[in-house]
């Protein structure tokens, strides 16, 4: 990494599923440089979510489309597996949230720009000007 970012400190960005948020929490916790992320699912209580990332020291929240309670997991909607109240509180800690989208044309489908779109303006309101 320093030929990409001469005299600058780098670290990992650690994710994986909700069982490693633990684990990952423990390996960055005396490395400043590190991020991690806790691992949600769509029914997850957003107030559990805020208490345990705060707890462990994480940096935000990684999503899988997998958690979707749906027939095809392969056209989910977004709000199937990040719905709005866990959006709202990553926004008001400053979260950053990964979202992995799915549908055949992912990052063009009408529909997911639309939740996307919806939750930047509403929730991450800096994100949209």
């Amino acid at each position: 990494m320093e030929r990409e970012s001469p005299r600058r400190s780098t670290g990992n960005f650690w994710n994986g599923n909700w069982s490693r948020s633990y684990r990952i929490a423990e390996q960055i916790a005396d490395a400043r440089q590190c991020r991690g992320l806790f691992f949600v699912k769509p029914d997850d209580d957003p107030e559990w979510v805020r208490d345990n990332v705060k707890r462990l020291g994480l940096h935000g929240l990684k999503c899988y489309f997998t958690m979707a309670d749906v027939s095809s997991i392969w056209e989910a909607d977004t709000e199937a597996y990040l719905p709005e109240p866990i959006v709202k509180v990553a926004d008001e800690e400053g979260w950053v949230i990964t979202l992995h989208l799915v549908k055949s044309r992912a990052v063009a489908d009408p529909a997911n720009i639309a939740c996307i779109r919806q939750y930047c303006e509403k929730h991450y309101a800096w994100a949209s000007n």
